[in-house]
């Protein structure tokens, strides 16, 4: 509740915000896993309000999931390399995705991360809001 007594949702107007999700006096033992997650479990709560599907929800988790997997990294760490090595990855083999699967995972993907996240030089971008949390320093 602000102030001045109107109810608000807390400053996370991205998608997936984790920290929406995650508890702000715990410092998990693996961050990234937790992180990505908090950030599925927000992602799938925001899709819920819009009267999405379950199936529909458990899907484009399972695309990031997968995605993660390939390139052995967490969703805040993909560039644009990682990515076109997943979707040339779909089409090789003996079952290649349909032109219509992989642009339907296209714009999965692009409704998860803010349109400039893969097409801004890293020097010009924002920090994602869906970076783990620091691990407390260890004592010396």
């Amino acid at each position: 509740m602000s102030p001045n007594g109107a109810f608000y949702i807390a400053a996370a107007d991205e998608t997936g915000a984790a920290g929406l999700v995650l508890a702000g006096n715990v410092v998990p033992l693996d961050a990234e896993p937790a992180v990505l997650a908090a950030m599925l479990e927000g992602w799938g709560r925001q899709q819920r309000a819009r009267f999405l599907q379950d199936r529909t929800i458990t899907a484009r988790a399972r695309l990031v999931r997968r995605l993660a997997e390939f390139s052995g990294q967490y969703p805040w760490q993909w560039n644009a390399a990682e990515i076109e090595a997943f979707f040339g990855s779909l089409r090789c083999g003996s079952r290649p995705a349909a032109v219509s699967t992989a642009r339907g995972y296209q714009v999965t993907l692009r409704l998860l991360s803010p349109p400039t996240t893969h097409a801004t030089p890293p020097s010009a971008r924002s920090p994602p809001s869906c970076q783990p949390p620091s691990s407390p320093a260890s004592p010396a």
